[in-house]
């Protein structure tokens, strides 16, 4: 029952960082878009 706990753990541990890396990259490609209209 121990082994599920940590399995369960370690999965939402690495869900929570792929949401995370997608909030980051989601921001940069805003940056680069405002800023490729500002060039415009």
């Amino acid at each position: 029952m121990e082994t599920l706990g940590v399995i369960g753990f370690i999965f939402a541990l690495a869900a929570l960082s792929m949401v995370l890396q997608q909030k980051k990259v989601i921001e940069t490609i805003k940056k680069e878009v405002d800023e490729l209209k500002k060039k415009k």
